[in-house]
């Protein structure tokens, strides 16, 4: 499952700092949710 959480964290570190909040509050790990 490691590779599912890079993918999040390479998606997540790639969106405007406002979105990327509120995905950190959710805290999503789960790709295919995000």
């Amino acid at each position: 499952m490691e590779a599912e959480e890079d993918k999040c964290m390479k998606f997540e570190n790639g969106l405007r700092p406002d979105i990327k909040q509120l995905i950190g509050f959710s805290e999503i790990r789960d790709f295919p949710t995000l």
